[in-house]
């Protein structure tokens, strides 16, 4: 990748932090991929511990009596044709997905590969909220565009 073509790159990403502050992880990530989905952009989520990956992906499908979020795990036969791809692989973006959501810590070398990056993390686990501190000094010195955003008591987000 030439000097302009990084830079052009590093231009169109956009690394959105969602601290949550009053619900775990999958109350409040299935309102996002709802809105991910309306978008008409595919997902991918990046984690680091296959249990995890599985758990989500069970509570994907269940998460709500009237509804489910259209997903499958990155060594499905058809994952490239998945609108939202769950992964513990950092190298490949197999749906073509525009948006890339980093969670429970996790960290990606390809931000650069996505129009928007959302690292979601739990204010009471100190591993994560170490780690995205860490992620948004370094997001800060590669220049990367970023927004932080605050779980209010009603489980909606505002910008900070």
């Amino acid at each position: 990748m030439s000097v302009s073509d990084k830079d052009q790159a590093e231009s169109k990403t956009s690394v959105w932090f969602y601290h949550l502050l009053h619900t775990k992880l999958i109350s409040a990530l299935p309102t996002l991929l709802e809105k991910t989905l309306a978008s008409n952009v595919n997902a991918k989520i990046l984690m680091s511990d296959e249990e995890q990956l599985k758990d989500l992906d069970n509570k994907l499908w269940t998460y709500k009596n009237d509804s489910w979020l259209p997903h499958g795990m990155d060594n499905e036969r058809i994952a490239k044709e998945y609108p939202i791809l769950l992964s513990l692989n950092d190298d490949e973006n197999i749906n073509n997905a525009k948006f890339l959501f980093l969670l429970m810590g996790q960290d990606s070398k390809k931000i650069h590969d996505f129009q928007r990056v959302f690292v979601i993390f739990d204010s009471n686990d100190q591993l994560q909220l170490s780690q995205a501190r860490k992620q948004w000094l370094e997001y800060k010195k590669l220049g990367v565009d970023m927004q932080y955003y605050q779980q209010t008591p009603n489980n909606s987000w505002i910008k900070k």
